[in-house]
């Protein structure tokens, strides 16, 4: 209701804030555990116990195998509210590049599309809760960025969000939802004890991560790592980490600071275009080249921006049947 009344912003549950943004906030959670999954499991239940502790000192730069794919993947900035769909496009785009490495997909043409995302909000005011894209993910499907007959084009970045935007109280045409069916990701649960571990092994069982934040990343603090800001309701995803001594070394070098003990670097991208940081130490030999809008966060600062600010993370695993844990071993990874 908030939204469909001209509400922009993040619902949060805390004792700072009003009683009806909290019950909002605890219906959206309970909203997705349920839609997405009725036994209410959490990632760590159901995360593979290989995985367990499997993570540390290693690097997952699972973003790598869509670039290669499909160079224009990340490219772009958001024009609506709509970030949400920005970074369910970035993740389902990400699953399909890990599907790809692994033979399950052959070849991709075009990338994801928000469409289809947005325009199941089921408003025509702006903003997003991340517990109905993750229902449209999972139950229904994702679209691309292409041309799907019958008056339904989506094939530039212009029309596909102009179209989500403007079907945001009607919904998305049947004849799409049709055609998008059974392209879904496979799992998509919250976290909620939130460690290093937990998050090293969701990118090793060849997840990715979705984040719903009123913090971003600001100019950087040096020239790898971001700093911090303040900023409204906004969804950024995760997309990978190294833990490696390789990096932290490169890093010391670079800044002159020292990762502390259990820290480690974390890949977040979102939907404000190539240009909204400017980042001069990006280690491409190690990293692959740097999508449009990724920054570098060390996971204290992801910390911040998932934990004590009100945030939320979700992780998102598989996509049209993909099974885990068959790439090599990230120990030994290799662009």
């Amino acid at each position: 209701e908030p939204y469909q009344n001209g509400f922009q912003g993040a619902f949060i549950d805390d004792e700072t804030v009003p009683e009806w943004s909290r019950k909002i906030a605890q219906h959206e959670r309970a909203a997705f555990r349920h839609l997405v999954d009725p036994n209410h499991w959490t990632v760590e239940q159901v995360m593979p116990s290989a995985f367990h502790g499997a993570g540390a000192g290693k690097r997952v730069v699972s973003y790598a195998y869509i670039m290669k794919a499909l160079p224009g993947a990340f490219k772009g900035s958001q024009d609506h509210g709509n970030c949400v769909a920005w970074g369910c496009r970035e993740i389902s785009d990400t699953l399909l590049g890990l599907a790809i490495a692994t033979g399950d997909v052959k070849r991709a043409e075009v990338r994801h599309g928000t469409a289809l995302v947005y325009g199941s909000r089921g408003s025509s005011s702006q903003g997003m809760d991340l517990a109905t894209a993750a229902k449209v993910l999972t139950q229904v499907g994702q679209s691309e960025e292409k041309d799907y007959g019958g008056g339904i084009d989506l094939s530039t970045e212009s029309k596909d969000e102009n179209a989500g935007n403007s079907w945001g109280r009607s919904g998305p045409p049947a004849a799409l939802v049709a055609a998008v069916k059974g392209d879904s990701v496979k799992q998509m649960y919250y976290i909620e004890s939130i460690t290093p571990d937990v998050i090293r092994d969701i990118f090793v069982a060849e997840g990715v991560l979705n984040t719903g934040s009123t913090l971003t990343a600001r100019g950087p603090c040096d020239p790898v790592a971001a700093g911090m800001t303040r900023i409204g309701g906004h969804d950024q995803a995760i997309l990978g980490y190294d833990d490696t001594q390789e990096a932290k070394d490169r890093y010391k070098t670079a800044s002159g600071y020292t990762v502390k003990a259990n820290d480690f670097f974390l890949f977040m991208d979102q939907s404000w275009g190539p240009d909204w940081i400017s980042l001069s130490g990006w280690m491409e030999d190690l990293w692959g080249p740097r999508p449009e809008g990724m920054v570098v966060l060390l996971y204290s600062q992801f910390q911040q921006l998932v934990g004590g600010n009100y945030g939320e993370c979700q992780a998102v695993v598989g996509i049209n049947g993909f099974q885990l844990g068959r790439l090599p071993d990230y120990g030994g990874w290799a662009l």
